[in-house]
């Protein structure tokens, strides 16, 4: 029996070190969550490298229940480092059936869900209070207040200063 060949030529597994090797190289310090979510994924096409694996499946949703156990969980823990093998944990399911229901539920993976939701938050934060953008970038989960900023940007449109100066004259 021929041995198998791991990420010989998989465009898949390539996508997903290279997308977690550009966020190492631009000093980000992605989350636990980004991290285990990439490794699942990753683990899953070497398990079945077929043309889609995710795709030929069809998960089921989450009910409402477990839906709202874990987005309370994550919004309760939003400065916390919050892994995908944790939110699974919450509902006794294995990290890559929760990462394919939440999705199905959601429309959007864990980790990204995570980030929109800090970001989320700290715009609230901007616009109620004068707390410095490093307190909010901490105080919301990120590592720092630049992985704050470009996460922010890219999901608003706008860095946090100039978002802050729109919403809150005068601060």
């Amino acid at each position: 029996m021929p041995l198998p060949v791991v990420n010989g030529d998989d465009e898949v597994v390539g996508t997903l070190l290279r997308s977690l090797s550009s966020a190492l190289a631009a000093g980000r310090r992605p989350g636990a969550v980004y991290v285990e979510h990439l490794a699942a994924l990753a683990l899953l096409r070497m398990a079945d490298p077929g043309p889609d694996p995710l795709g030929e499946r069809s998960p089921g949703k989450l009910d409402q229940k477990s839906l709202g156990t874990v987005l309370e969980y994550i919004d309760a823990n939003l400065a916390s480092d919050i892994g995908l093998s944790g939110l699974a944990a919450l509902l006794g399911l294995p990290t890559d059936s929760f990462a394919r229901r939440f999705r199905a539920t959601t429309g959007e993976p864990p980790y990204r869900y995570v980030l929109r939701r800090r970001v989320e938050r700290g715009a609230a934060l901007l616009r109620a209070t004068g707390t410095s953008i490093s307190e909010v970038a901490l105080t919301t989960g990120f590592s720092n207040q630049s992985h704050f900023t470009s996460v922010f940007k890219q999901l608003t449109g706008t860095t946090p200063s100039a978002y802050r100066r729109r919403y809150r004259p005068g601060s």
